[in-house]
C-alpha cells in the first residue's frame, strides 16, 4: 500500500469530519464523505477514497479506536451494463499531432508542464512523477521505491538523453522532489486546474492517463513486444507467468524507452533531429 497516497486521499476526502472521535463516525458519515465528491464529477477520487476509509476503518478496530468496523461490507455498487460499456469506451492514446502540441504547450507551464512531458517518455502515473525525488535519480535509470507504486512493486525505468534532458531543464530547488508545486513546494496538487489550462493552451482534450496510455500505445506501433512494453511502464506479469519468468527484461526495456525518446524527438523537432540536439545547455 502506497501510505502517502492513502493518507492524502483520507486527508482530503474526510476533512469535515477531521477532529471528531473515530469511535463516534458512523458509516453514513463515510459514506457522504464519498457521495460528496461523486456528486463533483471526480469518480477516481471518490473509489479511492472508498477503499481507504474501509482499510482506516479496520485499522481503527485493530489499534482499539473503533469497537468495530462501521464499512464492514461496503462496496461500490454493481455497474449497470451501460456504464461497464461506457466505461470500457474511456481513455485513448493521443496521435501524433496531439502528441507535439502538447510537448510544445508544455514546455511554457513549469514543473507541470516538464512533469508531462516526462510522462510520455516514461508511462509513468502522474502519483508517481508528482513524488519522484532527486535522489531517485540515478545515473542510468529513474527509481521509484515499492511504497512509491501505485502497485506496490518497486519500478525502475531506464533514462535516456531525452529524459534528462527534461529532467535538467528542471530548475533547482529546496524541495526534495523533482517537481515540486511552485506554491508550496510540495507535491502538485489541482490536477484538474493545471490539466484543463493545459488542454486550453493546447487545443488537445486529454487527461494525465491519457499520456500514459500514449507512452504504451508507441511502444506497441514501435514493434516493442508486449511482455516488455507491459514491463516497462510498470504492470506486473499475471499468475503463473509472474510466478516462474523472473526474467527483469531490462535490456529489452531500455531498448523500448530509447524507441518511444527516438520517436518523440523526430516528431517534436523534425525528422532530422537526433537526441543530442535536445540536450540541455
Amino acid at each position: 500500500m502506497n501510505v502517502k497516497t492513502t493518507m492524502s486521499s483520507l486527508r482530503r476526502g474526510l476533512t469535515a469530519l477531521l477532529g471528531r472521535d473515530v469511535k463516534k463516525l458512523t458509516r453514513s458519515d463515510y459514506v457522504d464523505a464519498v457521495h460528496n465528491i461523486e456528486k463533483s464529477g471526480r469518480l477516481g477520487a471518490a473509489q479511492d477514497l472508498r477503499k481507504h476509509t474501509r482499510t482506516f476503518a479496520e485499522w481503527c478496530v485493530g489499534r482499539g479506536l473503533a469497537d468495530h468496523n462501521v464499512l464492514a461490507g461496503l462496496r461500490r455498487p454493481r455497474r449497470t451494463r451501460a456504464e461497464r460499456l461506457k466505461a470500457q469506451e474511456k481513455g485513448r492514446a493521443l496521435s501524433d499531432g496531439e502528441i507535439k502540441a502538447v510537448w510544445t504547450a508544455s514546455a511554457g507551464l513549469g514543473a507541470f508542464g516538464r512533469l508531462v512531458q516526462l510522462s510520455l517518455l516514461t508511462g509513468m502515473r502522474r502519483g508517481e512523477l508528482s513524488g519522484l525525488r532527486r535522489a531517485d535519480i540515478k545515473a542510468d535509470r529513474l527509481v521509484l521505491e515499492a511504497q512509491h507504486t501505485k502497485t506496490g512493486t518497486a519500478h525502475e525505468v531506464p533514462a535516456t538523453i531525452l529524459m534528462r534532458t527534461v529532467l535538467a531543464r528542471q530548475p533547482l530547488t529546496n524541495s526534495k522532489l523533482v517537481f515540486p508545486s511552485s506554491r508550496t513546494g510540495t507535491r502538485i496538487s489541482g490536477w484538474t486546474k493545471l490539466v484543463k489550462q493545459l488542454v486550453k493552451i493546447s487545443g488537445v482534450d486529454f487527461t494525465m492517463h491519457d499520456i500514459r496510455r500514449t507512452c504504451r500505445t508507441l511502444m506497441s506501433r514501435l514493434g516493442v513486444a508486449e511482455d516488455i512494453a507491459e514491463l516497462a511502464i510498470g504492470h506486473q506479469r499475471a499468475d503463473l507467468v509472474a510466478r516462474y519468468n523472473k526474467d527483469e527484461a531490462w535490456e529489452g526495456r531500455v531498448a523500448a524507452f530509447e524507441l518511444v525518446s527516438t520517436y518523440l524527438t523526430e516528431l517534436v523537432e523534425g525528422p532530422s533531429a537526433t537526441i543530442t540536439f535536445l540536450q540541455a545547455s
